[in-house]
């Protein structure tokens, strides 16, 4: 991520990071942490605009390691309330429910095989097709969750690293709690 946004971007792991340590049941750091990650992807797209990249390499670097990077957290902060409504009260139902959630990544990665390759691998002869807005085909593009339903800020593939980034932060999470119980 360029100098540009990795500023903002710092500034929003460290609200996080207030919010992870404050002495809150699990449902309210979660939301609290939500909501920075939120505020800070709203201010983003206010310092961005879309239609002013300077290059087609501008706007692959932006949909390809800025954005993901940040709704990503959403998509986290996300995954983890609804899991934490569902966790039994008792330790053994517990850890077998986060055993049963750490298959979430996997799941989503065997569904996205061919993509996450690609991005892993840090090859990029297929960016301008997955990363450039003109390029974004329908067909691609999943019903949008509420915060990411402009069209000016969506290709037909950052929402997969968004979602790969989300489920692997979750994934860890899921070990942790399986670690500490």
């Amino acid at each position: 991520m360029n100098e540009k946004y990795q500023c903002l971007y710092s500034d929003m792991l460290k609200d996080i990071a207030r919010c992870e340590a404050m002495e809150l049941p699990d449902a309210e750091w979660v939301t609290a942490c939500f909501w920075v990650a939120h505020s800070y992807w709203e201010r983003l797209k206010k310092n961005i605009d879309p239609d002013k990249f300077s290059s087609e390499n501008e706007e692959i670097e932006f949909f390809r390691n800025v954005k993901p990077h940040f709704t990503a957290q959403i998509e986290y902060y996300t995954l983890l309330s609804e899991a934490l409504l569902c966790v039994p009260l008792k330790k053994e139902g517990a850890i077998s429910y986060w055993k049963s959630e750490t298959n979430r990544f996997k799941r989503f990665c065997e569904k996205n095989k061919e993509f996450i390759e690609y991005y892993e691998s840090g090859k990029r002869f297929k960016d301008s097709l997955f990363f450039l807005r003109r390029n974004a085909s329908i067909n691609y593009i999943p019903r949008s969750p509420v915060y990411d339903v402009d069209p000016e800020f969506c290709t037909s593939h950052d929402h997969l690293i968004r979602g790969f980034l989300a489920h692997k932060k979750y994934w860890e999470f899921c070990k942790s709690r399986i670690e500490t119980a």
